[in-house]
């Protein structure tokens, strides 16, 4: 941080300038494709808190009997809008738990857009799962994603394409249970108001 002073009987100024907040930043993920009937390999005694799938045909119903805790409302309720799905986690009435799936390419949009190409017919994404930090490591993520690939397989949907961050350990490691393999690593460029996805396939 750059710090400039000017100082004399007139004025006094400071300028600070961080270049940091200028430079891009670069996020790597894993690119995983799963088998929506491995949702069978969670066991849902696991969890006791209600999930609950929000989506354009039920979000009337909740809007006004759950508190927004993660994604603030108004900007989950343009997501919903624009055809996003999401499976919450509640404690109370308090939503502690969130994970976005899309069921078709315009959904997508500005959601998982390195996995544009796949079959929309049979396939879906999955991402931007966040779990609000006192309730981490309780399995919150396997629970989600068991419930949203049992949806998703009553929709006619046989596999889902979701990113984890390469650095984010247990959530990668929660993904084992679901047998998925990694078709790519997926890079997420930041540059002031511009991001550029970029998916680089394995397989």
């Amino acid at each position: 941080m750059d710090v400039l002073r000017l100082n004399n009987k007139f004025f006094y100024v400071f300028i600070n300038f961080n270049l940091n907040n200028y430079l891009p930043k670069v996020a790597i993920y894993n690119i995983y494709k799963i088998q929506n009937t491995q949702y069978s390999n969670y066991d849902p005694q696991k969890n006791k808190n209600p999930i609950l799938n929000l989506n354009s045909f039920n979000i009337n119903k909740f809007i006004n009997e759950l508190n927004f805790n993660i994604t603030k409302k108004k900007q989950f309720i343009d997501n919903i809008n624009n055809n996003l799905n999401c499976c919450v986690v509640l404690n109370k009435k308090d939503i502690i738990h969130e994970n976005w799936f899309s069921l078709s390419l315009i959904s997508n949009k500005n959601f998982e857009t390195w996995c544009d190409f796949i079959n929309w017919k049979l396939e879906s994404t999955c991402g931007n799962a966040r779990t609000i930090e006192m309730f981490k490591s309780k399995g919150f993520y396997s629970a989600s994603l068991s419930k949203i690939f049992k949806f998703l397989i009553s929709k006619g949907k046989i596999n889902t394409y979701l990113s984890v961050k390469k650095n984010n350990k247990i959530g990668n490691l929660s993904l084992i249970k679901f047998n998925p393999s990694i078709i790519g690593i997926g890079y997420k460029i930041n540059f002031l108001f511009i991001k550029i996805y970029f998916l680089k396939k394995i397989i």
